[in-house]
């Protein structure tokens, strides 16, 4: 399906913004809420700034430095996913435009508010049923960050306890993984919703299975196992830990992550990833107790490594486009 063959005249964002309610809780209460998450990271971060900085001081910049790296690729790997779900609701277009979308796109989450993330994608496609291939498209997303979350996390903690449970929980997360990019599961859900909110029909796209499913199987595998030697070289360039330590930490913020999304409230999660891990690290970890301060300033590292991830992937975005701009 191409841009040529759609009436381009025919623009669905605007019956969703006129659903969108404008009423003090959409207005007031979340950038309240998203002021006081910021609000407690900061506080978070004053509290063991001592220790925060001599960590910065003692970090082993070549370990970081690759994290950041593995970081990027990982995210690098998402907005390939982001590319061929794309597909999956009629959107053909080329990588350079879908990453630049994607990598954009995820500034977005950081504004007060839901779904602004949806509305920036719309935003470059002008047609009939956009913004319902984007909502099931970044729900896919969701959905799959999520499963990925769980999975590696319960991996982690059982690895060391059982390899082959935590092997067959692996392969049973990428078989997840797998058929929520393959088949429509997403579409179907939702469809009934936006039907309540009446959303005309011919607004919402039509899912066809995913063709790609051996590309998106790799991917998938390359993006788990990134996602784990990043985590593990961010760990190791910043805190001198055992494994099993660092591997019991990098789950948790894992299950801390998929906290800070299933909490809308608090957009990108800010304070609640952080809170989730300290709270998980200080009453589960194992081994002796660590030190307030140092679960703190983990949650802290942690938080800065993925800002530094976003302003990288803001710079992937700006060369993509410049590659967009000049496909036109």
């Amino acid at each position: 399906m191409s841009d040529s063959n759609i009436n381009s005249n025919t623009n669905i964002q605007v019956p969703y913004r006129r659903r969108i309610p404008s009423s003090p809780l959409k207005r007031f209460i979340r950038p309240f809420l998203f002021l006081v998450g910021l609000g407690f990271f900061l506080v978070m971060a004053y509290r063991s700034w001592n220790e925060i900085l001599s960590v910065l001081l003692t970090l082993d910049t070549t370990l970081f430095s690759f994290s950041i790296l593995l970081g990027i690729v990982y995210n690098v790997l998402f907005s390939l996913l982001f590319h061929i779900l794309l597909k999956k609701y009629g959107i053909n277009i080329s990588y350079s435009k879908a990453g630049h979308m994607f990598f954009y796109g995820q500034i977005a989450k950081y504004i007060p508010g839901r779904f602004w993330s949806i509305f920036y994608h719309s935003s470059f496609l002008k047609r009939r049923g956009t913004t319902s291939a984007m909502l099931f498209t970044n729900l896919d997303l969701t959905a799959i960050s999520i499963l990925q979350s769980v999975v590696v996390a319960l991996c982690l903690i059982m690895f060391f306890k059982s390899v082959w449970l935590a092997s067959l929980a692996f392969a049973f997360g990428i078989t997840v993984f797998w058929f929520l990019n393959k088949f429509c599961l997403i579409s179907r859900l939702v469809k009934p919703v936006l039907g309540r909110l009446k959303v005309p029909p011919e607004s919402i796209v039509t899912c066809a299975p995913c063709p790609k499913s051996r590309q998106v199987l790799i991917i998938g595998v390359f993006a788990w196992v990134t996602y784990l030697a990043s985590g593990f070289l961010l760990l190791e360039s910043a805190f001198d830990l055992p494994i099993e330590q660092t591997a019991i930490y990098i789950a948790y913020s894992a299950i801390a992550w998929a906290l800070g999304v299933i909490s809308f409230v608090v957009p990108a999660g800010i304070g609640i990833r952080e809170a989730a891990f300290v709270f998980l690290a200080q009453h589960s970890a194992p081994g002796a107790a660590v030190q307030m301060n140092t679960l703190i300033s983990i949650a802290v590292v942690y938080r800065l490594w993925h800002i530094l991830l976003e302003i990288g992937g803001l710079g992937i975005g700006f060369i993509l486009s410049r590659f967009t701009q000049r496909g036109k």
